[in-house]
């Protein structure tokens, strides 16, 4: 089916707020929300009704012999077994594991009387 089960929602939605707008001004306002409630069923129905037409149209016509094939066929023991030797020798040779720089560690020594006048000239601010 095309879209989603959102799609009947979100036109349900938009028709009941639309509806009730519409209609408050003129009416008590449980009549309006009911109206709004009559729009939300007939339109979130209607998407519902086209979204399925559209699937119905536009959906691929699909053959009946199409996924029922499965080959059962499988590759020689030995030759499977050679292609993964090599290949694990291959990753085994290639390997190396990551080895980042080392950062040193710094320590900054500030002078206690300039971090105050620091703090302050930042308070006054």
């Amino acid at each position: 089916m095309a879209g989603t089960i959102v799609l009947n929602f979100a036109v349900g939605a938009a028709a009941f707020v639309f509806t009730f707008l519409s209609a408050v001004f003129q009416n008590v306002w449980s009549v309006s929300l009911w109206r709004a409630f009559i729009a939300f069923l007939v339109f979130f129905i209607a998407t519902y009704i086209v979204r399925w037409l559209v699937s119905l149209f536009a959906s691929p016509a699909v053959t009946p012999d199409v996924g029922n094939h499965v080959d059962l066929a499988t590759p020689e023991a030995g030759e499977h077994v050679s292609q993964s030797a090599e290949a694990e020798s291959d990753l085994a040779e290639s390997f190396s594991p990551f080895q980042p720089p080392r950062l040193d560690r710094t320590e900054v020594e500030e002078d206690p009387d300039k971090i105050a006048n620091i703090i302050r000239r930042l308070a006054d601010e």
